[in-house]
C-alpha cells in the first residue's frame, strides 16, 4: 500500500511540474501520464483508454497567464490512480468502476483548480523575494526562489494526488458495488458516452467559443454510440 501511495505521490508531483512550472514536454497530458501509470500498475490498455477519454475532454483547457481552469491533468491522474488502486487487473471488465472513476476525476479537477489561485499567490511572494535578492545583487538568492517555486509546484501536485487517491480508494469500491447490484452497465456505454463528450469538447475548441452546437452534437453522438454499443 505504501509503495502504491509513493508512486502516485511522485507521479502527481511530476505531472504538476510538467503542467506549468518545468519541462512542459506533454508528460502531464492524460494520454501520456495515464498510459505510463497503467504500465506501472500492469494494465496499459486501460490506462491508455482512460487517457484518451480524459485527453479529449481537457484538451480545450490551456493553463496560460492568469486563466482559471480545472486541473484536468491532476484530476485525471487521481481518477485513474483510484481505479487502479481498487482493481488494476480487472478494471477493464468493470464499467461502473470506470464511470465512477471518470466522474471522480472531474470532481478532483474542479477542486484542485481552486487551489491554483492560492499557489499563484504564493508564487507572487517568492517573486517579490527574488526581486529583493536581485536588488541586493545576490544571484544565489534569486536561484533559490526559483527552486522553491519548482518545489512548490511539485509538492502541490504530489500532495493533492496522494490525498485524492486515498479518498477515492475508500468510496469507489462501495459505489461500484452499488452500481453493479443496481443494473448491468457495458464498457462500451461508458466509453462511447465520454468519447462523444470529448469529441464535442474538441469541436468546441476548434470553432468559435460562442458556437456551442458542436459541444451539444458531441454529447448527442456519445449518447447514440453508447446506446448502439449497449
Amino acid at each position: 500500500m505504501l509503495e502504491k501511495l509513493l508512486i502516485l505521490f511522485f507521479a502527481g508531483g511530476f505531472v504538476g511540474l510538467d503542467t506549468t512550472a518545468a519541462w512542459q514536454v506533454l508528460l502531464a497530458h492524460p494520454l501520456v501520464s495515464s498510459t505510463i501509470l497503467g504500465w506501472i500498475f500492469g494494465n496499459i490498455p486501460f490506462g491508455m483508454l482512460f487517457g484518451v477519454l480524459m485527453e479529449l475532454i481537457w484538451l480545450k483547457d490551456v493553463p496560460v497567464g492568469g486563466a482559471k481552469f480545472p486541473e484536468g491533468n491532476l484530476g485525471s491522474l487521481a481518477g485513474l490512480g483510484s481505479i487502479l488502486w481498487v482493481d488494476a487487473p480487472g478494471a477493464m471488465g468493470r464499467p461502473w468502476l470506470l464511470l465512477w472513476g471518470i466522474l471522480y476525476a472531474f470532481f478532483v479537477a474542479q477542486l484542485i483548480g481552486f487551489t491554483i489561485v492560492l499557489m499563484r499567490r504564493n508564487n507572487e511572494i517568492l517573486a517579490r523575494w527574488a526581486d529583493r535578492f536581485a536588488e541586493k545583487n545576490s544571484p544565489s538568492g534569486v536561484a533559490w526562489m526559483h527552486r522553491l517555486g519548482v518545489f512548490h509546484a511539485f509538492f502541490h501536485g504530489a500532495l493533492w494526488t496522494a490525498l485524492a487517491v486515498s479518498v477515492g480508494a475508500l468510496f469507489l469500491p462501495k459505489l461500484t458495488q452499488l452500481g453493479e447490484s443496481w443494473f448491468p452497465l457495458t464498457l462500451g456505454s461508458v466509453k462511447f458516452a465520454f468519447l462523444g463528450l470529448g469529441i464535442g469538447a474538441v469541436g468546441f475548441l476548434v470553432t468559435s467559443q460562442k458556437n456551442r452546437f458542436y459541444l451539444v452534437l458531441g454529447i448527442l453522438a456519445g449518447i447514440l454510440l453508447s446506446l448502439l454499443a449497449g
